[in-house]
């Protein structure tokens, strides 16, 4: 939990740096980041036995990442 938490003060910290400087900031819609997602799974399909599928899916889910471990899910990489 700790960790989570480190990493999201992280990633928010960089963002507002990043954000402060931006003349615009877009947030993509979750059917846009689903797509994009989708040029990954191959890249998870070719790492698959390289790790622990219950220990991916977990760090996703904890990411907030449900829909792309559904679809890792059904690509069969994890």
């Amino acid at each position: 939990e700790k960790v989570n938490q480190l990493d999201n003060a992280w990633i928010k910290n960089g963002e507002d740096a990043i954000k402060a400087s931006a003349i615009e900031w877009y947030t993509p819609t979750e059917a846009e980041l689903s797509k994009w997602r989708e040029g990954a799974i191959g890249a998870w399909l070719d790492a698959k036995g390289t790790f622990e599928p219950d220990v991916a899916r977990r760090v996703l889910l904890e990411q907030g990442m449900d829909g792309f471990v559904a679809q890792l899910e059904k690509a069969g990489a994890l």
